[in-house]
């Protein structure tokens, strides 16, 4: 059994909330911004655990939490541009319509786990005036990812040059690097079945993820949040280093590295990955009554 001490409490846009002549946050109206679609299963009455994915990928890699969690009601959603919402394209370079629609399109009460850049839209997503969400894990995410003064992460560099080589012609070779050395680690047969499924989104979605990822900076926001918040790293993460546990730390939030795991622990180290998820849900309370441990 892991021991695991959690809490009970836990940029980039074109808007914030309203204020009211009394000074009080009014809830941000979606208007005509459309819903996500997901893919839902699991017994109706269970605990909503509601999974997003990272950039270059859509829901076809999150498929095995169906698995790892039968007992709870699982929807897997995919991001603006992405999979069954590739039509919203259009939606996919604005970070912050991107966090309303998401925090618009899941069961209120919900458990969000993000994983990798889709962390950035969930931590905005929890600090919504009208958030639906109850509790936040961060896979393999960070809420600012170059790496600078005071924040170890993504070597800038390393962003720098993706950007630069990123281009319309060579983008599907470079997926494919990308995802042939992901391979390589445990798992990596599954890794590259994914690849080979999903459906690639366009250049200009995949470059937008880029942006947000070099641009984004979400710390403020985390260091406020009132949700109870996990933080999950690997030990041997190339694009979200472990050294990023120190920084959460410094945000008073709590977070575990998964010892030899890298990018996609929940494809490579499912049980000890679920459970770790458990261990929060039940330490934090969160579990509802279908929903045991």
């Amino acid at each position: 059994m892991i021991s695991l001490w959690l809490p009970l409490t836990i940029s980039l846009h074109i808007a914030n909330p309203t204020m009211s002549d009394k000074g009080q946050i009014v809830p941000l109206d979606m208007g005509r911004l459309p819903v996500l679609e997901g893919d839902t299963c699991g017994p109706s009455n269970g605990l909503n655990l509601v999974i997003t994915h990272g950039w270059a990928t859509d829901s076809v890699f999150t498929q095995n939490f169906k698995h790892m969690f039968p007992e709870y009601r699982i929807t897997l959603i995919d991001l603006p541009g992405y999979g069954k919402n590739r039509s919203l394209d259009a939606y996919a370079d604005d970070f912050y319509k991107t966090s309303l629609m998401l925090n618009a399109s899941i069961p209120n009460g919900s458990i969000l786990i993000c994983w990798s850049l889709s962390s950035l839209y969930g931590i905005k997503a929890c600090t919504l005036p009208d958030s639906n969400i109850k509790a936040l894990i961060n896979v393999c995410g960070t809420p600012r990812f170059p790496d600078e003064p005071g924040n170890r992460g993504f070597h800038k560099r390393y962003i720098d040059k993706l950007k630069a080589s990123f281009n319309q012609h060579n983008f599907l070779r470079l997926l494919r690097l990308f995802y042939s050395i992901q391979g390589k680690s445990s798992g990596g047969e599954r890794i590259i079945e994914c690849f080979n499924n999903f459906s690639v989104p366009s250049f200009k979605v995949l470059e937008a993820g880029i942006r947000h990822m070099m641009q984004c900076d979400e710390r403020s926001d985390l260091k406020k949040l009132s949700q109870p918040s996990l933080h999950i790293f690997g030990s041997n993460d190339l694009l979200v280093p472990k050294e990023q546990l120190e920084n959460i730390e410094k945000l008073d939030k709590k977070g575990i590295i998964i010892d030899g795991a890298s990018h996609l622990p929940f494809i490579t180290h499912p049980e000890i990955f679920k459970e770790i998820i458990n261990v929060f849900l039940l330490k934090n309370n969160l579990l509802s009554v279908e929903g045991k441990v």
